[in-house]
């Protein structure tokens, strides 16, 4: 069967596999990798696969309600890296966009506290101070 393939998730295989090694070996320089991996494809105008609802406005524009879920009491942004962990357990529409985009608006907003990539396989939880580390900011509150 022929599926419909994304180009902007095409190289996301780098962030899977740094998740993956931090998996096997949780360490500073294991989660650093991973971080670095996000930077990478973020620079490379990459994109990850965020859960949202679509919604349709009378004058005929669209917005996005994106997902979070709730980790150590705090809302975090759910993000994938390809079609495959998010199909793990699709729970609503999805929208294919910038990682830079996002993790801006996710340092912007007050209420949620950063993203977790693949939440149902080997996730890989990004604080704002990490998202700012990634960003190369380091005066960021979290």
């Amino acid at each position: 069967v022929d599926r419909f393939e994304d180009p902007t998730l095409q190289g996301n295989e780098k962030i899977k596999d740094a998740i993956h090694l931090f998996h096997q070996e949780q360490t500073n320089e294991r989660y650093d990798l991973g971080c670095f991996a996000v930077r990478e494809r973020m620079l490379c105008e990459g994109h990850l696969i965020f859960p949202a609802d679509i919604i349709e406005a009378e004058d005929g524009s669209t917005n996005f309600l994106f997902k979070t879920m709730e980790c150590s009491g705090m809302d975090f942004l759910a993000a994938f890296t390809d079609r495959e962990e998010y199909e793990k357990r699709p729970a609503s529409g999805a929208v294919s966009q910038f990682i830079d985009v996002m993790l801006e608006n996710v340092i912007q907003q007050e209420d949620i506290a950063g993203v977790i990539i693949n939440p149902w396989g080997e996730p890989f939880v990004l604080c704002k101070s990490d998202i700012a580390m990634i960003f190369g900011e380091e005066n960021v509150s979290p």
